[in-house]
């Protein structure tokens, strides 16, 4: 028996060993591909930090994001729970279908977003159109495991609906009545399909009586997207996503971003990476113009948004032939002359459910200071991020 126990001891110690070697000499990553965001950086140590406790929390963090083998260890921990019966890894519910969902929370800043918003509504003579998404795991609250806690997005979304005084677009109804039609959000990543993208067009075009597309080909561009949920679980008995567009006949598009300009909204070495949904847009940018060749209305539309909005422009820039697309995190310039000085008669701001609670971005934007003598209309619509 005491054999038993030294031969076990050793075998632990070896282990402990090997692991401690293994992240000294091993090259630390800069950035995550898997989970698709950056690690953290060696913590540097000062008095202050210590003394807050913040220097031994960077540590922890520095500690887990750079633990040896960690993904298969995430892997193992998600396996280890599936056999307990455990339906929660990492903050993410493990749901029925192959659905991964991500517990919603109470919007917390909810009152500064509403302030902000309803500040820029007392100085127009228009009112603005909200539009709030839901998340998949309230459409897709059927596949939550039984004792999930959720917090519901519809009461949460009435909540922040009835704070605001501009209008606003119910898109829950319609995502929820079509959830059994279409996949309108991918199973392993936090972002909607171009499904359901394609269903809140269709509700804001009704909104805006304009006339929506209806003459499309649906193209299955790849079959193996595993997204930022399946990153948080690494749960290799799980299926891939496909990820499908609708393309319209002879498009003819020119894309300008801020360091080189194309011919398509798509980027497809993108399709080569982890990060597949960064094939719609080509990621996110400060500034992209889109011009619709095929078009003679000369409408522009602003859109200000978060990466929702990626996979929505290929449907919205059909019956806009200027849209210009500002992501509010790396834009630093004044918005209200970028409006004026292109002569903008239309703006949107696309936001989802899910993360605009933690994007303060919104509140940062400098809305005091636009001049809307140029402004014939102005959309704000929130989409779940």
């Amino acid at each position: 028996m005491k054999n038993i126990e030294k031969i076990f001891a050793l075998i632990i110690s070896g282990i402990i060993l090997f692991l401690s070697v293994f992240f000294f000499i091993n090259e630390k990553k800069v950035f995550s591909e898997n989970e698709n965001r950056y690690l953290a950086k060696t913590p540097k140590y000062n008095f202050e930090a210590l003394k807050s406790g913040r220097y031994m929390t960077q540590i922890e963090n520095y500690l887990i994001d750079h633990f040896p083998l960690r993904d298969y260890m995430v892997s193992l921990k998600t396996n280890t729970y599936k056999i307990v019966g455990i339906r929660e890894v990492n903050n993410i519910y493990l749901g029925s279908d192959g659905y991964l969902l991500e517990e919603f929370k109470e919007l917390t800043n909810i009152d500064k977003i509403v302030s902000t918003i309803n500040k820029l509504q007392e100085k127009l003579d228009f009112k603005l159109d909200v539009m709030l998404v839901p998340t998949s795991t309230d459409i897709n609250s059927d596949k939550l495991p039984k004792y999930a806690i959720n917090k519901s997005e519809k009461e949460e979304i009435n909540k922040f609906y009835n704070l605001l005084n501009t209008n606003k677009i119910n898109v829950y109804d319609s995502l929820y009545n079509n959830k059994d039609k279409y996949q309108l959000y991918y199973k392993l990543d936090h972002h909607w399909t171009s499904f359901g993208a394609y269903v809140a067009y269709l509700n804001y075009c009704e909104y805006k009586n304009i006339t929506p597309i209806t003459d499309y080909n649906i193209k299955e561009v790849s079959n193996s997207f595993y997204g930022t949920f399946y990153s948080k679980t690494n749960d290799y008995s799980l299926k891939a996503d496909s990820i499908n567009i609708f393309e319209v006949d002879n498009p003819d598009y020119t894309v300008v971003y801020e360091d080189k300009t194309v011919n398509s909204l798509y980027a497809t070495e993108y399709l080569d990476k982890k990060d597949k949904y960064s094939y719609f847009l080509d990621n996110n940018h400060s500034l992209i113009t889109i011009t619709n060749n095929n078009l003679d209305n000369e409408q522009k539309i602003l859109i200000i948004k978060d990466s929702y909005a990626n996979s929505f422009v290929p449907f919205i820039v059909n019956n806009y032939k200027y849209v210009y697309v500002i992501d509010p995190r790396y834009y630093k310039s004044e918005i209200s002359s970028f409006i004026k000085d292109n002569e903008i008669s239309n703006v949107l701001f696309l936001y989802n459910v899910g993360t605009i609670n933690n994007d303060l971005g919104i509140v940062s934007v400098k809305w005091y200071y636009f001049s809307f003598t140029t402004i014939n209309s102005f959309s704000i619509i929130i989409i779940g991020w």
